[in-house]
């Protein structure tokens, strides 16, 4: 679901793994973190330091860069989330540029907080994170607040690449056809799924409502949602002759008939996403 806060402040949760997206105003940094247990999530960020390393390292994974000078050389001070320039002796806040900016929470509860919405299917409510984290319901609505604006603005920038399953599915479910000839899928939301297969694993995904299953309904859902780098990507459908419309932007296709007993072998990820809706 190609799902910034304003000013370059991002946080991105996707699909099955959440990503920490803190960038430079010349460079994007991220840190990904893939399907970690929740034990395993509490002993890798068991603490304020933990925590902290890790948005520091997301900022300047090669090493601190004076935002002022330049200089590549500084240090932390001593109970403070600031490193001071070796140079021009001027300081920069570690959480500059982040959600985190500003914040009197421990980074421990937020980087909870990331966690259980990462891993909500439904959608974390602030009512549940509040007794989840201890803390106030006010408060986490904000911080709620935060992390979603930033999740529905890093939307507008990302978009697939790679190896793209292609089909449409539709909401609502199918139900009992009364007449004959009569479609089961009468009064049905008709919905575009395109996800990233990297090796049998769903990555990014994008769901989006057609009017009807033509080349130009998917055409505009291909122009917006696809990187147009061409080199590498590959889609792969289930025979729809409206999936051809992606060879336009220079893309590949394998269009072939899938039997419905094999469409999870031979689009697992697409099947997995269509199983959730």
């Amino acid at each position: 679901m190609p799902i910034r806060l304003k000013q370059d402040r991002d946080y991105f949760l996707a699909w099955e793994y959440y990503t920490l997206q803190l960038p430079t105003p010349k460079m994007v940094r991220i840190m990904t973190y893939r399907n970690l247990t929740l034990p395993q999530f509490l002993d890798r960020f068991s603490s304020e330091d933990a925590c902290l390393q890790a948005v520091y390292n997301a900022k300047w994974p090669h090493g601190f860069i004076c935002p002022h000078c330049g200089h590549s050389d500084g240090y932390q001070l001593t109970g403070r989330r600031s490193i001071e320039c070796a140079l021009c002796g001027r300081q920069s806040s570690i959480l500059t540029g982040s959600v985190f900016e500003g914040t009197h929470i421990a980074l421990r509860l937020w980087f909870l907080a990331i966690y259980f919405v990462a891993q909500d299917k439904g959608g974390a409510s602030a009512l549940k994170l509040s007794s989840q984290l201890g803390i106030r319901y006010a408060t986490v609505l904000r911080m709620l607040r935060k992390l979603r604006c930033a999740m529905s603005e890093e939307e507008k920038t990302l978009k697939l690449a790679g190896y793209v399953e292609i089909d449409e599915a539709y909401l609502g479910g199918r139900r009992k056809v009364s007449e004959p000839g009569l479609s089961p899928f009468v009064d049905k939301v008709e919905v575009a799924v395109l996800v990233e297969n990297e090796g049998f694993r769903a990555g990014m995904l994008v769901l989006k409502v057609m009017d009807d299953d033509t080349r130009e309904a998917l055409q505009p859902i291909i122009a917006a949602d696809v990187e147009s780098d061409t080199s590498k990507r590959k889609f792969i459908g289930d025979g729809k002759q409206h999936h051809t419309v992606v060879t336009t932007f220079g893309h590949k296709i394998k269009v072939c008939p899938i039997p419905k007993a094999e469409l999870d072998a031979t689009l697992p990820c697409l099947s997995l996403v269509i199983s959730h809706l």
